[in-house]
């Protein structure tokens, strides 16, 4: 029995104990693309998702050590005018 058979089998197993939800073998496949299609959409997001908190995280890391600067400089500027 080749592996193209071996596989035909398991989807006509699947589809039988799933008979409520798969009325041919297509179906099965479709499902599967569909399902790996929506995967790979996830994970691009995600990635997009880690860029965009990471670049964000950046920014307001700066943010913070400007503003800590421009605080230094102001309680420097009082101490020198007592």
């Amino acid at each position: 029995m080749n592996k193209l058979q071996k596989f035909e089998n398991f989807l006509k197993d699947v589809q039988q104990q799933y008979a409520d939800e798969f009325s041919d073998l297509n179906e099965i496949t479709q499902r599967y693309r569909r399902l790996a299609d929506t995967h790979e959409l996830l994970k691009r997001r995600q990635e997009q998702s880690e860029r965009d908190t990471d670049k964000i995280s950046g920014e307001l890391d700066a943010f913070n050590r400007q503003a800590g600067i421009e605080s230094l400089a102001q309680t420097n500027s009082i101490a020198n005018e007592k």
